[in-house]
């Protein structure tokens, strides 16, 4: 999770340094083995930042239909 972890803190840092207000992210896919982390890590950012979280099970749907917010 140390990539996405640079993302989000050179993100921040960008932010800060243009003078915004918050945190503006790109989408960000989280992917790994079962277990790996990405589900709590997911949590806690969105803990940490006060926004909630929108869980999207990929693993039931068809092609990128839901992804793509299509089905």
């Amino acid at each position: 999770m140390a990539a996405v972890s640079t993302v989000i803190w050179q993100q921040l840092l960008s932010s800060v340094s243009t003078g915004h207000t918050g945190l503006r992210l790109p989408p960000i896919l989280l992917v790994g083995n079962p277990g790996c982390g990405k589900s709590h890590y997911a949590r806690q950012l969105a803990a940490v930042a006060g926004v909630p979280l929108r869980r999207i099970d990929v693993g039931s749907g068809s092609s990128g239909f839901r992804i793509g917010g299509v089905e």
